[in-house]
């Protein structure tokens, strides 16, 4: 008599599965022999580790680009005296594709005696699943005899890992491979995060059309950014979005990220920031700094050392190391980026600490030398993952001033008595009151206006000067204008007369405060009652006359008069004689109305 029986997939491991028949034969039961089969314990694990497997970071909390390497323990050192051949032996791992990236290329295994034996496996990747194994082989089936060809392996390890078997027609596993334990590899990256968010892993062991789960691993997420601000003084108000004058000196506020406690990377191996600033707008003093935004705390024989407290000053110009046992960071400026570096006294602090946040703030001096909007931004390195800051954009307004002065006379109005050419000369009959109209044709307030007159051709003189109450104090406004009268007197008859106004200013600007040291702990103030100028700023504007001689009794005299005409314009041109200066036409613009706006020197 023959039956078959199949044991139950929860049938516990270590306990035997016996049997016994007994024959009944009348009054006598006569029991046979005891068979018994053990079904096999295996036991797949999993681990969570840096690249070096002896350091576990199961529970160890991971930022972007951390390196995960996850270790699937293939169980087969009991599966070498099962009642059966093992068709099939490999493992699932359904991994967080969301937050992790698999590094395919560097998926190995190994064997109990750490050779990488990944030949022997077929793997395959799909849809965040990875599937690895062992390679079918040629296989003999006992009972018709036949051999049941390896190749070719099996296209699709998905449909693989859960179809049925047959024993009559399914290729095996070499059953040589049995016996022992691997270790199959997975390198991750971390290529997202979100804090809060806890990472988990849990593989499965396939053997046959058995699956039994490993235990899980898992890592929080944490979410580290570096910032950046921009300041006035050190802890001083934001100026990010505000302006920051021509001239003036700030500061850059670079904030490293916040290092975490309880890290799946304990060793830093690098951390700097780098910052390209816009040469053509900023001009680096070579002043910096660097203070703690966390206590720096060092682990020296096991017992916590604070080295120095939240707030200090721990690197950069003018600090003394010493107590610290050397530099903890370096400043270089080459072509316009900055690097502040970590040196490798601090890392080894950092790296000695995973107990307490750490974190520094590096402050360096610029001079803002061109106006416009200007953007920056730095880029962090720390354990070889790069971090962009966000952007601040400061504004450097235009404050070019400009001055302009329009000479006429009064009679006319500025229209028609704005007479820059000769041959638009007035009719001098006598004396003529002439109006000197300056205007702030800039962006900057004006003062210290001064205004001189002078004749560069023919005869007579612009007089009597009629000035506003606080010409001595007058401060021009943007937009501005102020009128100044005087009086042309003594051009004689038959004789033109051609004189040049010259209007000079100094604009008014902030007085910029000097800090030759930012980081001495005191602000620098400028006296509120002190006001500074800018380099002097001039204009000038032509005006002509003609006093017309009495009519000409005879030919004679009016060929005469023409001479001296053509005489007098000759020396407009050429210049020559005391007081006579080269006649130079303001350089204009005509508006539609004809209008000329003045030159400046």
């Amino acid at each position: 008599m023959r039956f078959e029986g199949t044991v139950s997939k929860d049938a516990p491991a270590n306990t035997k599965v016996d049997n016994q028949w007994k024959l009944t034969l009348n009054n006598s039961i006569t029991p046979s022999n005891i068979v018994e089969n053990t079904p096999p314990d295996d036991n797949p694990s999993k681990q969570d580790t840096q690249k070096d497997a002896k350091i576990n970071i199961d529970g160890k909390t991971a930022v972007l680009g951390d390196r995960i390497y996850y270790r699937v323990n293939l169980d087969a050192s009991k599966l070498d005296n099962t009642a059966y051949v093992v068709q099939r032996l490999g493992m699932v791992d359904d991994y967080d594709e969301q937050y992790l990236k698999l590094d395919t290329t560097g998926i190995h295994v190994l064997d109990a005696q750490g050779s990488d034996v990944t030949g022997k496996f077929n793997i395959q990747e799909k849809d965040g699943i990875v599937y690895a194994f062992f390679k079918t082989v040629d296989t003999t089936i006992p009972a018709t005899g036949e051999t049941v060809k390896g190749d070719p392996q099996p296209s699709d390890l998905k449909a693989y890992s859960t179809e049925k078997l047959d024993p009559l027609t399914s290729p095996a596993i070499d059953q040589k491979v049995l016996g022992q334990t691997y270790q199959i590899v997975l390198p991750m990256t971390v290529k997202a995060v979100k804090d809060g968010y806890t990472v988990k892993n849990t593989a499965i062991q396939v053997t046959n059309n058995e699956q039994k789960l490993t235990n899980t691993v898992s890592n929080p997420l944490k979410e580290i950014n570096p910032s950046k601000d921009v300041t006035v003084n050190v802890g001083g108000a934001s100026a990010d979005g505000q302006s920051i004058y021509l001239n003036h000196l700030f500061l850059y506020q670079l904030d490293s990220s916040t290092l975490h406690t309880n890290r799946a990377y304990k060793e830093i191996t690098d951390w700097k920031i780098t910052d390209g600033y816009d040469q053509s707008h900023d001009r680096y003093t070579g002043q910096w700094a660097v203070y703690a935004t966390k206590d720096v705390v060092e682990y020296q024989d096991g017992k916590a050392v604070t080295l120095a407290a939240k707030g200090d000053r721990i690197a950069g110009s003018g600090v003394d190391s010493t107590k610290f046992g050397g530099d903890l960071f370096t400043a270089s400026d080459k072509d316009g980026v900055l690097t502040v570096t970590a040196t490798a006294r601090y890392l080894a602090i950092a790296s000695s600490n995973d107990t307490t946040e750490q974190g520094w703030r590096a402050y360096v001096q610029m001079e803002r030398i061109k106006t416009g909007d200007v953007k920056n931004q730095f880029v962090e390195t720390l354990n070889g993952q790069d971090r962009p800051s966000n952007v601040v954009v400061t504004h450097t307004p235009d404050q070019t001033p400009s001055i302009s002065i329009e000479k006429y006379d009064a009679k006319s109005g500025m229209k028609a008595g704005d007479r820059n050419d000769p041959k638009d000369a007035l009719d001098v009959t006598g004396d003529t009151q002439i109006v000197f109209h300056i205007t702030n044709t800039g962006k900057a307030s004006l003062s210290k206006i001064d205004l001189k007159d002078q004749t560069i051709a023919g005869s007579g003189t612009v007089v009597d000067f009629k000035y506003p109450a606080n010409w001595n104090t007058l401060v021009l406004k943007p937009g501005a204008s102020v009128d100044v009268t005087g009086t042309l007197k003594g051009t004689k008859s038959n004789d033109h007369h051609t004189d040049r106004a010259k209007v000079t200013a100094q604009p008014i600007i902030d007085c910029p405060a000097i800090d030759t040291d930012p980081f001495d702990g005191k602000n620098p103030t400028v006296d509120p009652s002190k006001v500074c100028y800018d380099t002097a700023i001039s204009a000038h504007d032509d005006w002509n006359g003609y006093n017309k001689p009495a009519p000409a009794k005879n030919a004679l005299a009016k060929t005469g008069a023409d001479i001296f005409w053509l005489a007098a314009a000759v020396v407009l041109l050429a210049g020559g004689g005391a007081g006579l200066f080269l006649y130079r036409r303001s350089l204009a613009l005509s508006d539609a109305s004809g209008k000329d706006t003045d030159s400046k020197e």
